[in-house]
C-alpha cells in the first residue's frame, strides 16, 4: 500500500518529464540500434509459457503423491506469475498507451478492412498518448511493461529461496530494465509501473512460500 502512491507518482513524473526526452535522446545517439541488448527481452517471453507447463506437470505429479517442498515453492511462483500476467494484460488494455517505437500487429480491425495501420510509435511517427480501454491490439499495450512484471514476479521469490543468488539476480534485473529502455522497447514510466506490479506479485509469492502453507 505504501508502494502504490509512490509508484503512481514516479510513473507520472516519468511520463511528464522523462519518457519522451529520454526516448528521443536514446534514438538520436543510436543506442537503440545494438541488437545484443534485445537478448534481455527473451527471458520474460520464455518464462511465462514455462510457468504454465510447469504447473501442468506439477499437478500431474501431485496426483501421484510426488513433489517435494521445493517443487511446491516453484508451483507457487508459477501460479503467482500467471496471475500477474493477467493483471498486467488488464492494465495494458485499460491504459492503452502507445510504444516508443513501432510494433508489428495490424489488429483485427485493420485485417478486416484490408489496410495496415500506422505504427503508433513515438520515434517513428511522433505519436504518443494514452487511449483509455483501447489496448485490445498490440500498438496500445505499452503500459505497464509486461517484461518487467514477469521478471520481478519471478526473481523476487527466487532471491528469497536462494540468498546466494540475490546479487546476480539483482544485477541481471537492473541490466534488463536498462535494456528495455535503451532499446526503446519501453518508456521509463512503463518500466516503473511494471516494477510495482511485478514486485507486488513477487512479494505475494515470497510470503506464501515462507508461510509454509500448501
Amino acid at each position: 500500500m505504501f508502494g502504490l502512491p509512490l509508484a503512481f507518482l514516479a510513473s507520472m513524473a516519468c511520463i511528464r518529464w522523462l519518457d519522451l526526452p529520454a526516448a528521443t535522446w536514446i534514438h538520436r545517439h543510436g543506442l537503440d540500434t545494438y541488437p545484443w541488448m534485445l537478448q534481455f527481452l527473451s527471458a520474460p517471453i520464455l518464462i511465462a509459457p514455462g510457468a504454465a507447463l510447469f504447473l501442468v506437470v506439477h499437478a500431474i505429479r501431485r496426483g501421484y503423491g510426488r513433489g517435494g517442498q521445493v517443487e511446491r515453492a516453484y508451483a507457487v511462483i508459477a501460479a503467482t506469475l500467471l496471475v500477474a500476467l493477467a493483471v498486467k494484460d488488464m492494465l495494458k488494455r485499460a491504459f492503452g498507451r502507445t510504444w516508443p517505437r513501432n510494433v508489428v500487429d495490424p489488429g483485427p480491425e485493420a485485417i478486416s478492412s484490408g489496410c495496415s495501420p500506422s505504427s503508433l510509435g513515438y520515434i517513428n511517427d511522433g505519436l504518443h498518448g494514452f487511449h483509455a480501454f483501447a489496448g485490445v491490439t498490440k500498438p496500445y499495450q505499452a503500459f505497464p511493461s509486461g517484461s518487467t512484471v514477469v521478471l520481478l514476479a519471478t526473481v523476487l521469490p527466487l532471491m528469497a529461496l536462494y540468498p546466494r543468488l540475490r546479487l546476480p539476480l539483482a544485477i541481471f534485473s537492473l541490466v534488463s530494465f536498462c535494456a528495455y529502455v535503451l532499446t526503446n522497447t519501453h518508456f521509463i514510466g512503463d518500466v516503473v509501473a511494471g516494477a510495482y506490479v511485478g514486485a507486488v506479485a513477487g512479494m505475494i509469492a515470497t510470503a506464501t512460500i515462507r508461510s509454509g502453507r500448501p
